[in-house]
């Protein structure tokens, strides 16, 4: 693993924004309003289809070396991997990829965010004016409105049990923690 340049970035979504970044919403109607020269964060596969420069987002749920090098072949420039992969798993994704590609993967992980559950066109608040869903156990669900849709968020926070440095050891290239109002 060391004759590949180790671009480690450590950064921060706040509020759909990624520094020079775009997050794309996975719910959208008109993809034109986007111009052609910025970076985009996709959680759908319409984004693929409709855009460059993309980064892949947890949502398209990658979780071996098969999937990281399809993507990579239609041009993602970074690529995020599941929510749920375990540490184990990571390493043999990468240890996989390097010994069937030899070369090394563009990765990103997730490292702290609250996941987004559901996205809705029901005004929730018509019917009870609430910010929050409550389930039997008493967990809040945070409802944010974002244009003309709305959506659930998680009651817990995804936490990755290791600190940075493991993980860029590991292989990954990019860190993200997200955070929302």
């Amino acid at each position: 693993l060391k004759d590949y340049p180790k671009e480690s970035i450590h950064t921060k979504l706040i509020n759909d924004k990624l520094d020079d970044i775009i997050k794309i919403p996975k719910v959208i109607d008109n993809y034109e309003k986007y111009s052609k020269n910025n970076l985009y964060l996709v959680g759908e596969l319409g984004g693929l289809n409709k855009l460059d420069n993309v980064i892949t987002d947890y949502s398209f749920n990658v979780t071996n070396s098969y999937i990281v090098a399809f993507l990579h072949s239609l041009g993602v420039k970074r690529i995020t991997l599941s929510l749920e992969l375990p540490d184990l798993e990571i390493k043999n994704l990468i240890n996989n990829y390097h010994e069937r590609y030899q070369k090394h993967p563009n990765l990103e992980l997730i490292t702290k965010t609250r996941k987004e559950l559901m996205v809705l066109k029901l005004n929730l608040n018509k019917y009870k004016n609430a910010y929050y869903l409550r389930d039997r156990f008493n967990n809040l669900y945070r409802i944010i409105k974002k244009g003309n849709y709305y959506y659930i968020y998680d009651y817990k926070i995804t936490k990755r049990e290791h600190d940075d440095k493991y993980y860029y050891n590991l292989g990954i290239n990019y860190l993200r923690e997200e955070e929302y109002e």
